[in-house]
């Protein structure tokens, strides 16, 4: 009932283009500009700089708003399949394709109450055929927030924060889910610890890439 009388007071409107229903429209999705293209293994959808982006990913992780991102992964599974086509198709009978978030600590987690990328991966493997959700990596180590730091930093920051506590299948494809990826320092950390647990082929999807434009 509240809600009802509330989304009446607020209409929900398009961060883009204002218009009404939406929190991010189809129109304004279809303007949205593509990520720069990154090293092998590494994939990401749609540029960090671009406010409607940064908006919609904000919106899930601090506020826990999924209309946005709901849009943005509708948007961007089509051309994840494309950007993993060779990795898709290569998928025998005796393979399986994993979908693996990227993991929050523990006291950031209670803190929070929400991880993002968990969200996300959910949401990409319903769109996925053959994809499942498994949360395979756990962050042991609490960590300063990667925004501020340098690429140096950042790798020392994640160094060895998470684990895998399971063997892997190493037949398996293993496709790393996050949110937003700059330095590819938190991939490089998540690919470390599944290898080191036995898989073999480990890739990086991230739904946008880059840094917030000033």
């Amino acid at each position: 009932m509240w809600g009802r009388f509330w989304s009446f007071l607020f209409p929900v409107r398009c961060r883009g283009c204002r218009a009404p229903g939406t929190a991010l429209c189809s129109t304004c999705v279809s303007r949205l500009p593509f990520a720069v293209p990154l090293p092998h293994g590494r994939y990401a959808v749609f540029d960090y700089g671009n406010a409607n982006v940064r908006f919609a990913i904000r919106d899930l992780k601090y506020h826990r708003k999924s209309e946005g991102v709901d849009a943005l992964v509708a948007a961007a599974a089509s051309h994840i399949a494309d950007m993993i086509g060779d990795v898709l198709q290569s998928i025998t009978a005796t393979e399986t394709l994993v979908l693996v978030p990227i993991p929050e600590h523990p006291r950031t987690l209670a803190r929070r109450g929400f991880n993002q990328s968990a969200y996300i991966t959910r949401a990409l493997a319903a769109l996925i055929t053959g994809a499942t959700v498994a949360p395979l990596l756990e962050k042991t180590i609490p960590t300063a927030p990667q925004a501020h730091l340098h690429r140096g930093a950042r790798l020392k920051n994640v160094a060895h924060t998470m684990r895998c506590n399971e063997v892997l299948d190493p037949k398996a494809i293993y496709l790393i889910i996050d949110d937003v990826t700059t330095t590819g320092a938190t991939f490089e950390e998540a690919t470390r610890a599944l290898k080191e647990a036995g898989a073999r082929k480990v890739h990086c999807i991230a739904l946008a890439h880059g840094y917030a434009k000033k």
